[in-house]
């Protein structure tokens, strides 16, 4: 699973442990990942439409009524791309 990854790679660049928040409680709402600090959340996505799940979250964030999203003051995505071989990147 991405998250699994995730996980790991954001604990090595930001240099402290994350928890996957979908282990907590099944389609935590918002957000994946959480430091153990509580300072720094990550949505982690693996679909192709990322800029809709982006403006989707931030709006669900937004608008949620649940304590914890009223903290966030960021949100950093972590996004898993799928590249065929021999196909050239393109700027969106």
């Amino acid at each position: 699973m991405f998250e699994t990854f995730a996980t790991k790679a954001c604990s090595l660049y930001f240099g402290q442990s994350f928890r996957n928040l979908n282990q907590v409680e099944i389609n935590f709402p918002c957000v994946d990942l959480v430091s153990d600090d509580g300072q720094i959340y990550v949505q982690v996505s693996t679909r192709a439409d990322v800029l809709k799940k982006i403006k989707d979250t931030l709006a669900d964030l937004r608008d949620s009524k649940q304590e914890f999203a009223k903290s966030i003051e960021s949100v950093w995505n972590l996004v898993q791309m799928k590249f065929r071989q021999g196909a050239e990147c393109q700027n969106p």
